[in-house]
């Protein structure tokens, strides 16, 4: 990908553990930072997972979000999150 160095500034903002995740995110070199949070809170009989990555900005913003992140966050959803979760399910 143009512009990107294959690395991945973050800094934690905040963190409230085992419910709240919320970091900085900067990808391209003197790119502008964006946030991502997890969320985990309790839903009617079970619990509620939120994924957030915001602060994206113009054009070239919309096209990273949408066009390059979205399969990679698709992807980490609907494959990566799941296997995570059956792992644990199979430990407890």
């Amino acid at each position: 990908m143009p512009g990107w160095r294959g690395i991945v500034e973050c800094e934690v903002l905040e963190a409230n553990q085992p419910s709240l995740l919320r970091y900085s995110w900067v990808g391209d070199e003197n790119g502008e930072p964006t946030e991502v949070t997890y969320r985990i809170e309790p839903h009617e009989d079970g619990t509620r997972f939120t994924y957030e990555h915001m602060g994206f900005t113009g054009i070239g913003g919309f096209l990273l979000a949408k066009l390059v992140l979205g399969p990679v966050r698709k992807k980490m959803l609907d494959v990566g999150l799941p296997a995570v979760l059956a792992d644990i399910d199979s430990v407890t």
